[in-house]
C-alpha cells in the first residue's frame, strides 16, 4: 500500500506560521488565509480554465458543413451540438463554448428540418405525379 500523502484542504503555512495555506493534493497552491479563532476558509474555487475540452467548434462546423456540401452531415451538427449543450447546464463548458454549441444545434436543426421537407417534397411528387400513360 502506498501513500498518496494528505488530502487536498487548508494546513499551516510552512512559509508562515500565521497563516493557513491550501494544499492541492500535489502541491502548495498561492491561496493563504490568516489564522484566526474561526475555522479556516473553504476551498478555493475552480479556476476559469478547469472546464473540459469541447466539441462545441466540431459541431458548429459539421452543421455549417451541412448548408455547404451535404445536409445530412448537419444532423451530426444537431446531435453534437446538443449534447455540448447537455454539458453546459452541468457547468462544464465556457461561455464561448456554450455559444458554439447552441450556434451548432440551431443550425443543425434548421438544415435538417429543411432536408426532411425537401425529402417529403420529393416523395409527394412521385407518388402524386402518376404515370402520364404512353405518347400519342
Amino acid at each position: 500500500m502506498t501513500d498518496d500523502g494528505p488530502t487536498a484542504g487548508w494546513y499551516d503555512d510552512p512559509d508562515d506560521a500565521s497563516r493557513y495555506r491550501y494544499w492541492d493534493g500535489e502541491r502548495w497552491s498561492e491561496h493563504r488565509a490568516p489564522k484566526t479563532p474561526s475555522t479556516p476558509p473553504p476551498p478555493p474555487a475552480p479556476r476559469a480554465g478547469s472546464h473540459r475540452n469541447s466539441n462545441a467548434g466540431l459541431a458548429l462546423g459539421l452543421s455549417i458543413g451541412g448548408i455547404l456540401c451535404c445536409g445530412p452531415i448537419s444532423t451530426i451538427g444537431l446531435v453534437l451540438g446538443a449534447r455540448e449543450l447537455q454539458a453546459a447546464k452541468r457547468g462544464e463548458l465556457n461561455d464561448q463554448d456554450r455559444g458554439l454549441a447552441l450556434a451548432a444545434t440551431i443550425i443543425g436543426g434548421i438544415v435538417t428540418a429543411l432536408l426532411v421537407l425537401l425529402i417529403a417534397l420529393l416523395f409527394a411528387m412521385a407518388v402524386f405525379a402518376g404515370d402520364p400513360g404512353p405518347p400519342p
